[in-house]
């Protein structure tokens, strides 16, 4: 009789040999020996770690270790979900555990990070920005925390704390927090002008049809010269209104394609009826700019119907499904990607901007709080000062 670690390599063997003839089939695998050849150190690094390791590995642990790993080296935003977690998933209608303090993560090189956080959120109050590395969340590690189980340990009743610690971006200062969770209400985008109201400024945090409304709106009416809209931070959105938005600025053909599961193309074309904007439009972006933000964004710029100021984008324009495991839980993978009219690829490459900001010692020396006409924003935001001051030579 076949020992249970023989069973266990031999299901091993078999379902990577079916990965192998199945990527062979679509023409994604280059060379078959090279995957043999791996299969096989998998099967014997299992074996040397169940004969071999100091301590009892319990075998789901491996396996749900192995899937993991596999699944979350995809891109930042795909992860696995053990079984219990699955049927957790499936209780909450699809979804994700509910967010209590305003905070979007990615798993970017396996550590925890805050993609985006939202304006007035207990995250935002806390201390929490965009880019900061989330080092532990109730006591648990981020390294060893999934996507899933990071968001279910943030979820909890209102009025409920959680302790968080972080490793600040900018500061590299390691931070204890404790936001307290409550109901989050997605904040409307903030207008107002700078200098003496010859520039107008738009943030939206998000770009959902009802964002894409308001700023529409406000470009209709905008008389300054220059307008801003500062898609920084921008995490959550829906196609539409990334098909909605450039529609206002484009008459014809293609705005941008669809790519579902490698082989659904679907086009979103324009109408008739463009709107002309005759000042100069200027789009802040960075590495948080992303979805639909960083295809409205990649596609104004590839039109030359804005400029980019900022930093390059990470590409993290996909939409991820959940595909149930017959015995070991789900996968959360991304098999939905988006393409400019031209074919320019964006996933996981992102945006290359028009002009880099260069942020020096002396800058973060001499950072003020920079404040609108109105006062509607304010507080330190280097980025933003050098796009509304460009150097003599712009």
């Amino acid at each position: 009789m076949k020992s249970s670690l023989t069973n266990r390599i031999l299901l091993v063997s078999t379902l990577c040999a079916a990965t192998l003839l199945f990527g062979f089939v679509m023409g994604k695998i280059r060379n078959e020996d090279e995957v043999v050849k791996s299969i096989d150190i998998f099967s014997e690094t299992l074996y040397h770690v169940k004969t071999k390791y100091v301590e009892k590995i319990d075998d789901k642990k491996i396996f749900d270790g192995a899937l993991r790993g596999l699944i979350e080296n995809l891109d930042p935003e795909s992860f696995y979900m053990k079984m219990s977690e699955y049927e957790e998933f499936k209780k909450n209608n699809n979804s994700l555990p509910g967010d209590a303090i305003g905070i979007k993560l990615i798993k970017l090189n396996s550590y925890l990070r805050a993609i985006s956080v939202e304006p007035g959120g207990p995250a935002d109050k806390a201390g929490i920005k965009a880019g900061d590395f989330i080092t532990h969340i109730s006591g648990y590690t981020g390294y060893d925390l999934s996507l899933y189980a990071a968001y279910k340990l943030l979820s909890g009743e209102p009025g409920t704390s959680v302790k968080i610690e972080i490793l600040d971006n900018i500061t590299g200062e390691e931070k204890k927090l404790e936001p307290i969770r409550e109901k989050i209400a997605k904040v409307s985008p903030i207008i107002d002008t700078f200098k003496n109201k010859k520039i107008t400024y738009i943030y939206p945090a998000h770009f959902y049809l009802s964002d894409v409304d308001f700023i529409l709106k406000e470009i209709e009416r905008c008389k300054t010269q220059k307008l801003i809209i500062d898609l920084r931070f921008n995490y959550e959105g829906e196609v539409t209104a990334a098909q909605k938005a450039l529609d206002f600025f484009i008459d014809s053909g293609v705005l941008f394609t669809e790519i579902k599961d490698k082989k659904t193309r679907t086009e979103y074309k324009a109408k008739p009826g463009a709107f002309k904007f005759k000042g100069e439009l200027i789009l802040l972006t960075g590495s948080s700019t992303t979805h639909f933000a960083e295809v409205f964004a990649a596609v104004m710029q590839e039109k030359k119907l804005a400029s980019t100021i900022g930093y390059h984008t990470r590409g993290l324009v996909g939409v991820q499904d959940t595909f149930p495991l017959e015995t070991s839980g789900a996968i959360h993978i991304t098999d939905t990607v988006y393409e400019t009219s031209s074919g320019e690829t964006l996933y996981m490459k992102g945006i290359t901007v028009g002009r880099v900001i260069e942020i020096t010692d002396e800058d973060v020396e001499n950072k003020k709080v920079l404040k609108s006409d109105n006062g509607i924003f304010s507080k330190e935001d280097i980025v933003l000062s050098k796009a509304l001051n460009p150097p003599a030579k712009e």
